[in-house]
């Protein structure tokens, strides 16, 4: 799984739209549009709005926002 679709994914389990969580964060919704279709990585985003995307998203560590396989090897 891409790292936008892992994004994308946790956005929808968390019941948000785009915006919303773009509110939440700090960011625009076309940035958010674009991390998850792969036009803009997780790695260019400022780490306060990185920190407020895993709160906005229920995580408990951003290392869980930015790598996508940490999920896949704790098998969640």
């Amino acid at each position: 799984m891409s790292e936008g679709e892992h994004l994308k994914q946790m956005r929808l389990e968390a019941n948000l739209t785009q915006q919303q969580l773009a509110v939440k964060c700090g960011l625009g919704a076309y940035m958010i549009s674009q991390l998850e279709h792969g036009s803009a990585s997780l790695t260019n985003v400022p780490f306060g709005s990185i920190v407020l995307l895993t709160d906005a998203l229920g995580l408990n560590n951003p290392i869980d926002l930015l790598d996508p396989r940490t999920s896949e090897l704790l098998g969640e």
